[in-house]
C-alpha cells in the first residue's frame, strides 16, 4: 500500500444538510440565550425555549459537525470539526457570516473575550494549532503553530497548552520520569505539557507542570480559574491572578468527559451516575447534588448556570430545574440501517428496536415502530420495508403492520433487493435468496480460515459485511471479513474471487457509470477498488489524505458520484468524471452506520443518533 500523503485542508463543496435527531452535544457546545437554550445537531443547531422547553427553530449552520458554541456581547459564534465558524446575531439568531479558515481537524475547543476568538485545533496526536481571529470580522490575527492544545483568552492574555510529546525530551524531563514513563512517552502514549502565557508583545512565561504525564480529555475556564481534566482523573488548576498551578484528584472510578464553571470560581461535573459535583476553588470544598432522575449515563456536555443545568450523553438531553426534570430528549443508542421510501421519505433503524419514516424535505417523522430487536440492516420496495435484527430476525414492515417472517444464523448486516428477489447476508458467512419471499437456498458464501492470522475471529465466522445484486444478471456479491469478494450465480456457483483489499470489504455497489456496468467495493483499508465486467480492477481510489484513524463503511454510487461514510464520521463525495474528491467533511459526530444515494438525495445515518439529508444540486 502506498505511503499516506495528508492533505489537512481538503477544499469541499458546500453541502446542503437537513440533520434529523437529537443534540449531539460534545465539550464546550450547549448555550443558554435569550431564555433559550441551543444545541447542535450534527451540522445545525436547535433552539428551545425555557418555559415549555419546545423546538423553536432548527437550521444548517456548517458543513462539518459542530463541537464548539460560543458567544460575547454581540454575535454567537458555531464551530465545527473541521475549523468552520458560522457567526449569528446574538438576538436574532440570523447568520451574520460564514468562513472556512480550514485550519485543520478536531476543532474542539474556543475561548472568547471581547473582540478575540481563540479556536484549537488537532491535526493529530502530534500537532496541534491555536488560531486568533477578530471575532467581528473573523480575520486572523495571530496563529500558534506547534503542538499547541486548548488555548484560552484572559485578560487580553493567551494561556495557551504545549504538549512536550512531539520531538526530543530534554535531560531534565528524561531525569524527571522513571523507566516506565519514560518508555511510555517514547511509544507516544502519553503527554507531557507546559502552559505558555503570552501578552501582546509575545511569549511572556512558562509554567511546566509538575506532575506525572498523562492525556488531558477536557478543560473549563472561567475569568479566574483554567481546569485541565486528565484521563485519571487529576484536575490541573490553573489561577490565572495568582499565576500558579494546582493539581487535584477526584476520587472514583471512569473518566470525567465533561466540566464547566457555573460562576468564576465554582467548577462543575459529573463525579458518579446520579450526581453533580461542584467544586468551590477558593475554599476547596466539594458540593455533591443528588439527582433521582437522570444522569444515568455518562455525561459528553454540561452546563450549568444558578438552578438551571443542561447535560448531554450518548442517550439523551436532559435539562433540570433544581433536581427535577423539566425536559428529556432521549435517542436510539446508534442509528443503523437506512433507505429511502415512497421516494419522499427515508427511514431508518436504531440498536434499541426503533423504525423512524421521516420526510425527506423537512425532516418531520411521519411513523415510527417498534420491533424490539437491534436493528442492523433496511431495504425498501415500493411500500414495504425489510428490516434485518443483530439477532438474525427478518421482518417486513408494510401497511402499519410489522411482522416476522424468517430467522437465520448470525446478525443480518444487507438487505438487497431487485425486483421480486431478496438477498441478505450475514455475520455467520451465510447468504440467503429469495425469490416472491420464498427462499431459495442458503449457502455457508464466505467459510471460515483454518488458522487465521488476519484481524477478527475468521477462525470461528468470516463475516459477511454487504451483498449486491448484478443490475443485468442473475448474479449477486459479497464481500466478507476476509477481504474477499466474491461472485455467485443463482445457483451457488462461485464464477471469481477477487483480492486486493488489505482488511475486510465493508460494501459493495454494482451500477452503470461513464458508460460501464462497474463494480464497486470499499474496504477498512481506506480504499475503493473498481472492476469491470470482466472484474479486471479498473482503478483503485484512496482516501489516505485524512489524518485520522478511520475505516470505510458504507458507500453508493449514483451515474458519476460515489458517495462514502467513514468510522469516524467523515463524508466523502467522489466525482469519477473529474477524477477527484469533491466533499471530505465529518459530518456526523460517530461512525456513519448506513448510506443510500438517489438522483436527489444522499442519506447517512450514525452513531450519533442522527440521521443526515444531503440534498444533490
Amino acid at each position: 500500500m502506498q505511503k499516506p500523503q495528508y492533505i489537512y485542508n481538503h477544499q469541499s463543496q458546500p453541502l446542503n444538510i437537513l440533520s434529523i435527531g437529537t443534540a449531539t452535544c460534545r465539550f464546550k457546545s450547549i448555550l443558554y440565550l435569550n431564555n433559550n437554550i441551543i444545541l447542535p445537531i450534527a451540522t445545525s443547531i436547535a433552539i428551545y425555549d425555557d418555559i415549555t422547553f419546545n423546538k423553536i427553530t432548527q437550521f444548517q449552520t456548517n458543513q462539518s459537525t459542530i463541537y464548539s458554541l460560543i458567544h460575547n456581547d454581540n454575535f454567537i459564534y458555531s464551530i465545527g470539526h473541521d475549523g468552520d465558524i458560522c457567526q449569528l446575531d446574538i438576538k436574532t439568531y440570523k447568520k451574520v457570516n460564514y468562513i472556512n479558515h480550514q485550519i485543520g481537524s478536531q476543532c474542539r475547543w474556543s475561548s472568547i473575550e471581547g473582540n478575540v476568538l481563540l479556536i484549537s485545533a488537532e491535526h493529530s496526536k502530534n500537532k496541534g494549532i491555536i488560531q486568533v481571529l477578530n471575532a467581528t470580522t473573523l480575520e486572523q490575527i495571530q496563529f500558534f503553530d506547534g503542538c499547541y492544545f486548548y488555548g484560552c483568552v484572559q485578560n487580553q492574555m493567551f494561556y495557551l497548552l504545549k504538549s512536550k510529546r512531539h520531538g526530543k525530551l530534554s535531560k531534565d524531563d528524561k531525569g524527571r520520569l522513571n523507566y516506565k514513563d519514560l518508555k511510555k512517552y517514547k511509544n507516544n502514549k502519553q503527554y507531557l505539557f507546559s502552559l505558555e502565557v503570552h501578552n501582546q508583545q509575545g511569549l511572556e512565561k512558562v509554567l511546566p507542570f509538575e506532575t506525572e504525564p498523562g492525556d488531558i480529555l477536557v478543560i473549563a475556564q472561567s475569568p479566574k480559574y483554567i481546569a485541565y481534566f486528565y484521563y485519571d482523573r487529576r484536575i490541573l488548576i490553573y489561577d490565572i491572578e495568582k499565576h500558579s498551578i494546582n493539581i487535584h484528584k477526584v476520587e472514583g472510578n471512569g473518566v470525567i468527559q465533561a466540566a464547566c464553571f457555573q460562576n468564576d470560581y465554582e467548577l462543575v461535573f459529573q463525579n458518579k451516575n446520579k450526581e453533580i459535583t461542584i467544586f468551590n476553588l477558593q475554599t476547596l470544598e466539594k458540593v455533591v447534588q443528588q439527582y433521582k432522575q437522570g444522569l444515568n449515563t455518562l455525561v459528553q456536555a454540561i452546563y450549568k448556570k444558578q438552578d438551571v443545568l443542561v447535560t448531554a450523553s450518548e442517550e439523551n438531553v436532559t435539562i433540570y430545574k433544581a433536581v427535577h426534570v423539566l425536559h428529556k430528549e432521549f435517542g436510539g443508542l446508534t442509528k443503523c440501517g437506512i433507505d429511502f421510501y415512497q421516494n419522499d421519505y427515508v427511514v431508518s433503524g436504531d440498536f434499541l428496536g426503533n423504525i423512524t419514516i421521516n420526510s425527506l424535505d423537512t425532516g418531520k417523522s411521519i411513523g415510527e415502530y417498534f420491533i424490539g430487536s437491534s436493528i442492523r440492516s433496511i431495504a425498501c420496495k415500493d411500500d414495504i420495508i425489510y428490516i434485518g435484527t443483530m439477532e438474525g430476525q427478518l421482518y417486513k414492515y408494510e401497511n402499519e403492520q410489522c411482522q416476522q417472517f424468517d430467522q437465520i444464523e448470525g446478525s443480518i448486516t444487507c438487505i438487497r433487493v431487485k425486483n421480486d428477489d431478496l438477498l441478505i447476508s450475514t455475520t455467520h458467512g451465510l447468504v440467503r435468496l429469495y425469490k416472491n419471499e420464498k427462499q431459495l437456498f442458503t449457502f455457508l458464501a464466505h467459510p471460515p480460515k483454518e488458522k487465521s492470522e488476519l484481524f477478527g475471529s475468521l477462525n470461528i465466522h468470516a463475516d459477511i459485511w454487504t451483498c449486491i445484486f448484478n443490475p443485468e444478471q442473475d448474479i449477486f456479491a459479497t464481500g466478507s471479513e476476509d477481504q474477499c469478494v466474491k461472485v455467485f450465480d443463482y445457483n451457488q456457483k462461485q464464477i471469481v474471487e477477487l483480492t486486493g483489499h488489505k482488511l475486510a470489504v465493508t460494501c459493495l455497489d454494482w451500477k452503470h457509470s461513464q458508460n460501464k456496468l462497474i463494480l464497486y467495493s470499499c474496504s477498512d483499508d481506506r480504499t475503493i477498488r473498481l472492476y469491470d465486467q470482466q472484474y479486471s480492477l479498473i482503478k483503485v481510489i484512496n482516501t489516505f489524505f485524512i489524518n485520522e484513524w478511520f475505516t470505510l463503511t458504507y458507500m453508493s454510487v449514483y451515474q458519476n458520484l460515489i458517495a462514502i461514510g467513514c468510522q469516524n464520521g467523515f463524508f466523502f463525495l467522489y466525482d469519477q468524471e473529474k477524477g477527484d474528491f469533491i466533499v471530505a467533511q465529518k459530518t456526523h459526530m460517530g461512525g456513519i452506520e448506513g448510506l443510500v444515494m438517489n438522483s436527489k438525495y444522499i442519506a447517512t445515518c450514525s452513531s450519533d443518533d442522527c440521521v443526515n439529508v444531503i440534498k444533490i444540486n
